[in-house]
């Protein structure tokens, strides 16, 4: 048996992606939390970016504003951000690639930059139930308290049960907007799927009908396959070195095992001898 010894850091470097509302940042934010390594949220990278002094910074505001994030854009942000970090700790990667145009980007990069992904998690979501907990959405105007007027309504249409405030509820063109960005989410993960099927290394969980603790222990058993092997070192088993027999021993062992029999010959023919001459 192989002992196991454990050491200090995990490395894992893990992509992790979901239709919007599936809970993409939580769960990002758990694992970076967990085994202390960062969490790389394209959103996030892109706001981080426009709040720095620089043309870049510049740039990426420009285009948010717009609404116009290239896909150049967006990789050059996230690999800057790579080079920042000590990539043999690990990371964890959400919210990209959304197609498999941008899969094929991805690997390129990371494989210019020498690393190759331990695990992809997929998160799978109902759409109904996306579109109730999106469109359902609501909250106060006044102290910022959140409703969903399908499961969690407050006690008087529109008005906060905290403070009294009015409840703003999303304008009836967001559930078209939201249909519309469920159904481009659809379409760019087939492809996704299909790019990284034969990895060997991709997981999907069904969050749909999950409490938050139930998804993080269902992640949790994903994620320790990439875990133990990398924080587990096998300390090599030593070798027991038999000692060679001596051939020329052998031999003469045997030797004079014949010697002994040839003796007990002789003195069978000397008694023999004697019984005669009586």
């Amino acid at each position: 048996m192989h002992q196991l010894k454990e050491t200090n850091h995990s490395i894992m470097k893990i992509l992790l992606l979901g239709p919007p509302k599936s809970g993409k940042d939580e769960i990002g934010t758990y694992i970076s939390k967990k085994y202390n390594i960062p969490h790389l949220s394209a959103n996030h990278l892109l706001t981080a970016v426009t709040k720095e002094d620089s043309e870049l910074g510049k740039l990426v505001q420009d285009a948010v504003d717009a609404c116009r994030v290239s896909e150049e854009l967006l990789i050059a942000v996230l690999k800057i951000r790579l080079n920042k970090i000590d990539l043999k700790k690990g990371f964890v990667l959400s919210a990209y690639p959304c197609n498999s145009n941008k899969a094929d980007v991805l690997d390129v990069m990371l494989g210019e930059l020498g690393v190759k992904l331990d695990q992809i998690i997929i998160l799978n979501v109902d759409n109904d139930k996306l579109l109730e907990d999106m469109i359902g959405q609501s909250s106060c105007i006044k102290c910022g308290e959140v409703y969903n007027i399908y499961s969690n309504p407050p006690i008087v249409d529109h008005v906060c049960d905290v403070c009294g405030g009015r409840v703003k509820s999303p304008p009836q063109s967001y559930e078209e907007s939201v249909a519309n960005r469920l159904r481009n989410y659809d379409l760019g993960i087939a492809p996704v799927l299909k790019h990284y099927a034969t990895s060997g290394v991709l997981s999907q969980i069904d969050v749909s009908h999950l409490e938050q603790s139930q998804i993080f222990k269902a992640l949790e058993e994903i994620l320790i396959k990439v875990v133990v092997s990398p924080l587990l070192t096998v300390k090599p088993k030593k070798t027991v070195t038999k000692k060679k027999v001596s051939k020329k021993k052998i031999t003469k062992k045997k030797i004079t095992k014949k010697k002994v029999s040839k003796k007990k010959v002789s003195k069978k023919k000397k008694v023999t001898k004697k019984k005669i001459q009586k």
